[in-house]
């Protein structure tokens, strides 16, 4: 009997969002919201075509001007940079990586990290906050592994009171009156 293996070696990404108030204290209807995503490569492979995309949800909306890679501000438009606010998908677009362009993502190696700013506001109409207040909001990374040629998706979570990653939605909360 004759058995084999192939291990396949694949990029993974930890995709850690936060939320700042930049407004301090409670986050109220109209106050700026800064959201972060921290993009480290935790696999054994280099991605390619690497690219965030962040859809915010109804009670937010985008700032514009504030798109920022590795503290680099960007455009909103797209076709000049790799980044960009799809108005129409109410969703930002971040091209990342080493060749990253207006089109295409790039090759982010095993152990880099990139991050990405961006800020929101939230919404001031009463009549959809009495029915929801929360901005739960999740971005995820799409990558082909280089060595692998496998198309990959990975979600974004937060950091816990202990330091440990957990996958799914930051969550938070507009409160006062419009």
């Amino acid at each position: 009997v004759v058995s084999s293996s192939i291990s396949v070696s694949n990029p993974s990404f930890n995709l850690v969002k936060s939320a700042t108030d930049l407004s301090g204290g409670s986050w109220l209807p109209g106050d700026s919201l800064q959201y972060k995503l921290v993009n480290t490569n935790r696999g054994i492979d280099t991605s390619i075509n690497t690219i965030l995309i962040d859809t915010l949800p109804s009670t937010v909306i985008y700032k514009p001007g504030t798109l920022r890679i590795n503290g680099v501000l960007k455009t909103d438009a797209s076709g000049d940079d790799e980044a960009e606010y799809d108005a129409v998908a109410k969703r930002v677009i971040f091209r990342l990586g080493t060749g990253a362009s207006s089109v295409i993502g790039g090759q982010v190696i095993p152990n880099r990290a990139d991050s990405v700013t961006f800020t929101v506001n939230a919404i001031n109409s009463c009549q959809v906050l009495l029915c929801n207040n929360l901005a739960s909001n999740r971005a995820i990374v799409n990558y082909t592994g280089k060595n692998s040629g496998q198309a990959l998706t990975d979600n974004s979570g937060y950091l816990d009171a202990f330091g440990c990653f957990v996958e799914g939605p930051i969550v938070n909360t507009i409160v006062g009156t419009c």
